[in-house]
């Protein structure tokens, strides 16, 4: 287990809603009058003596569907799951992935299906632990490289590199972890907005790696994760990344206190709010007028499971 905050999410998707909600407004729908009017014998009773044109109606904008906070709400307690973890890969991807060289991204779920907003982590195989390795990772038309240089030392459980890590450009390392695998500190899956829109409409990313004569492909599916959920970015304080409302839907973030009961959380304030884009994926950044301390406080999106409520 790499992160038991994030890692439970996904073992409790079915969890059924135990606090009342925030959720959109009802919407109404028109039918149109399709009720037909007889003529009248002359054409002339047809039409109002002295009547005024009638006026074309501009159509009305579309309001933006905004959700709900909770009064109140219930944190669940998380744990257990595993993390970004290539060794325990190596038996989901195919056989030649462990006999000749390989990449691929490592995420809560094994390296079939990478869910964004998630921790995840590099892993190259077959590759030689003294040249760097140009690493290409290609989503739709857009296309990043990173320089990943092997060093020396131990896999991090608590470092954690930049959530724009194989979209920055920036050198990433990776350590030798056995069985010929090099790989990465992990990082919360959370490209630029640009990214997450080309990966969410690809449905995948495609990883090139070369090193002096040594390659390897892989084209890899990439999800949003269901239902809505929320968590820290790893690493970055006060930056929370809300995942898995409807595309346009506005999202308001809450201060909650804890109340007498444990687990239960009474909302002070809203603080702010997202639109979804198209990625379903934003973050929200913690106001610097929100300075509260200790564990009694919390910030919630309008979520049916809450999982270890986070605090700012």
């Amino acid at each position: 287990m790499r992160h038991p905050q994030l890692v439970c999410w996904l073992a409790l998707v079915c969890l059924a809603a135990t606090t009342a909600c925030g959720s959109s407004g009802s919407q109404t729908s028109r039918t149109e009058d399709t009720a037909t009017r007889a003529r009248s014998a002359s054409p002339a009773a047809d039409q109002a003596i002295g009547a005024r044109p009638t006026k074309t109606q501009k159509p009305k904008k579309k309001k933006k569907r905004r959700k709900v906070l909770a009064g109140q709400l219930v944190a669940h307690p998380g744990g257990g799951g595993r993390g970004p973890d290539c060794v325990s890969d190596l038996p989901e991807l195919p056989s030649e992935f462990a006999t000749s060289s390989a990449v691929w991204l490592s995420g809560m779920n094994g390296p079939k299906n990478v869910p964004l907003a998630f921790p995840a982590a590099l892993c190259l195989h077959g590759f030689s632990e003294d040249q760097p390795v140009t690493v290409t990772l290609t989503a739709g038309t857009r296309s990043y490289r990173t320089t990943v240089v092997p060093a020396s030392g131990k896999v991090s459980v608590s470092r954690f590199e930049p959530p724009e890590t194989l979209f920055n450009g920036r050198r990433l390392r990776v350590f030798d972890v056995g069985a010929g695998l090099l790989e990465s500190n992990e990082w919360g899956f959370v490209p630029p907005s640009p990214a997450r829109d080309a990966i969410v409409t690809a449905g995948a990313v495609t990883l090139d790696a070369e090193q002096a004569g040594t390659s390897a492909s892989h084209r890899q599916a990439v999800t949003v994760a269901t239902p809505p959920g929320q968590d820290w970015i790893p690493g970055q304080r006060h930056q929370l990344v809300i995942f898995g409302f409807q595309q346009d839907e506005e999202v308001p973030v809450g201060l909650y206190r804890r109340t007498s009961q444990a687990q239960t959380f009474t909302l002070v304030r809203e603080i702010g709010a997202v639109t979804m884009p198209r990625s379903r994926i934003a973050v929200f950044t913690v106001p610097g007028a929100v300075t509260v301390t200790g564990d009694g406080y919390c910030v919630s999106a309008p979520l049916d499971t809450v999982i270890n409520c986070p605090a700012p």
